[in-house]
């Protein structure tokens, strides 16, 4: 599996770079580091969501024992 890349850029030439960014495929760029950490803390939280379903955990957690 391939991780996830998160980008944020800033300086003199910062859209140049986030334009050529923005172009590769599977690189997310964002406004600032927080919004590039929340990302990756919401697709964890995501993958972590898919592992329980996938385990049978996961329809638990939402209806209850």
């Amino acid at each position: 599996h391939r991780k996830p890349l998160t980008c944020f850029v800033y300086g003199t030439r910062a859209s140049e770079a986030a334009s050529t960014l923005e172009d590769t495929p599977g690189v997310a760029t964002y406004p600032s580091p927080v919004r590039a950490v929340r990302a990756l803390a919401a697709l964890w939280k995501y993958q972590a969501y898919r592992q329980r379903l996938a385990s049978g955990d996961g329809l638990q957690a939402v209806h209850g024992p």
